[in-house]
């Protein structure tokens, strides 16, 4: 059975076959399919934007962006194959908290008996300060992060910080709570009071 469709074809004739209109269509579902390609943004995961080797700075902003918790983005990089020093780099410039950098580095290689001595608290300081973080900003971090302060201190000692000894970790104090406000002048007795 032939269909014909009023109009013009590409050869000039005032009919179009079915077939030539199924070629039409085709064309016009690969180029929406292309255009709606073309607009996602550079890879929909973590794992995809490492395949496609975006720069690591990169991979965590569109971790984030697509709603993905710090740790999770950490973490799935890492599971990726991510470098750690590098990875470290990248979420220090990227403003990344240390202490959740720290968590995730640790929460991952602690539960990992063949990674444990290779990324040691001592290696993710190294890591933090050749990527320009301050050593005692670092040190304090990573025993917030979950290390402990004999870790850091031998740490420190390695690295050859010569008050690695002294090295004492305090929490930070947490702020009271607010009191209740107190509005000046004594609460009522003034002329647009009811109370007169």
């Amino acid at each position: 059975m032939k269909y014909r469709i009023k109009g013009k074809d590409k050869l000039g004739s005032s009919e179009m076959s079915a077939p030539g209109l199924g070629r039409l269509m085709v064309t016009f579902f690969l180029a929406v399919l292309v255009l709606g390609l073309w607009c996602l943004p550079a890879g929909a995961s973590v794992q995809g934007d490492m395949a496609a080797g975006l720069p690591l700075a990169k991979v965590i902003d569109n971790g984030l962006k697509a709603g993905l918790s710090p740790e999770a983005v950490l973490d799935q990089a890492l599971g990726a194959g991510a470098d750690f020093c590098d990875l470290l780099r990248a979420g220090v410039a990227q403003k990344m908290d240390l202490n959740t950098i720290y968590r995730a580095f640790l929460k991952k290689y602690r539960g990992d008996p063949k990674m444990a001595g290779a990324y040691s608290p001592c290696t993710i300081i190294r890591c933090s300060v050749y990527a320009g973080k301050n050593l005692k900003e670092v040190a304090k971090a990573m025993v917030s992060a979950g290390a402990t302060a004999d870790e850091v201190r031998a740490c420190l000692a390695e690295i050859g910080c010569a008050d690695a000894e002294s090295f004492a970790y305090t929490p930070s104090a947490p702020l009271a709570p607010p009191g209740p406000v107190v509005f000046p002048g004594g609460g009522g007795g003034g002329t647009g009071s009811p109370a007169q």
